[in-house]
């Protein structure tokens, strides 16, 4: 009888045989192409397991232990709550979306109808106001 020991995935409950990395339901959870290369890294070490060259051995575990590392890594950011999770709780929250107008104060308008783009069509990357304001069309056009 093989050992039996829990899921590594956080928080899973479920507990495996110790051929295997992870329960099931999370193994399935990993993409087909890195299940392939847990397998083919596992199949390589059980080939050489018993070879007297020490040093490929230790590469082929490392190898496994490597892309069995990122599958761990996968399937735990797949099984994190949800930000709707987080939301429903209270613990984040987020702004308003940026294309939804905003209600803006007296002041607000007034600086932004200064520094508008007067010309016609799309305003450009940069621009400069009758006062000498060096105006930018968002961030990106800043840090050009």
């Amino acid at each position: 009888m093989s050992d039996q020991r829990k899921c590594p995935v956080e928080g899973c409950p479920v507990h495996i045989d110790g051929g295997h990395l992870m329960c099931r339901a999370h193994w399935l959870r990993v993409p087909g192409w890195l299940r392939r290369r847990i397998t083919t890294a596992w199949r390589d070490y059980r080939a050489i397991r018993r070879s007297t060259d020490h040093a490929e051995v230790l590469a082929a575990i490392r190898t496994h232990r490597v892309v069995a590392d990122q599958a761990l890594a996968f399937v735990q950011a797949v099984s994190a709550p949800s930000i709707k999770d987080d939301l429903a709780r209270g613990v984040v929250t987020l702004l308003p979306p940026p294309w939804k107008p905003q209600p803006k104060s007296a002041a607000e308008r007034a600086h932004a109808k200064k520094h508008a783009w007067p010309g016609p069509g799309p305003a450009p990357a940069r621009w400069e106001t009758p006062d000498g304001t060096i105006v930018y069309r968002d961030y990106a056009a800043y840090c050009d």
